[in-house]
């Protein structure tokens, strides 16, 4: 990864999809108490991946709730695909919502922000990857100083 501080001059896109966030914990707010709370892979779960069980742990509350399907919702609202709640990454910014998974997704969307020149270098028949899917307003060089903020921000309150 990339230092956070400064701007950088090239992204190069590693083809991280959505999914692959997903083999990290998910950062959410608890439905109980509205503190942090985790989505993990569900202990004892042979292998990570976005299908597979995952539990809801808040240890502030003690709060628990099982999830366990072969669908999962992608959601543009700062939302968690196994639960729908509200992740605890999010934050207004340019008159959007910027929101992030958790700190690697995080890192990612500070790395694309920041660079000046953004490559792609992926063989055709691959998956798009996070940055191919990016909303325009976060590709767009108007809002950078607003997103970095806004990241920023975000950094301080990674657990």
């Amino acid at each position: 990864m990339m230092s956070h501080c400064g701007m950088s001059s090239r992204f190069r896109d590693p083809g991280t999809t959505w999914l692959d966030l997903l083999n990290d914990d998910v950062l959410v707010r608890c439905p109980v108490c509205d503190r942090l709370a985790k989505v993990v892979v569900t202990p004892g779960e042979p292998r990570p991946g976005p299908f597979v069980a995952h539990r809801l742990i808040c240890p502030a509350c003690g709060h628990t709730r099982d999830w366990a399907s072969d669908r999962i919702t992608r959601h543009d609202d700062g939302r968690d695909p196994y639960f729908g709640l509200p992740l605890w990454l999010r934050r207004p910014c340019a008159g959007h919502l910027l929101w992030a998974y958790g700190e690697r997704h995080l890192d990612l969307l500070d790395d694309f922000v920041r660079a000046r020149l953004r490559e792609r270098d992926r063989p055709p028949g691959t998956p798009s990857s996070m940055a191919e899917r990016l909303p325009a307003w976060i590709q767009s060089a108007h809002h950078r100083g607003d997103i970095l903020h806004a990241i920023e921000h975000l950094r301080r309150i990674l657990p």
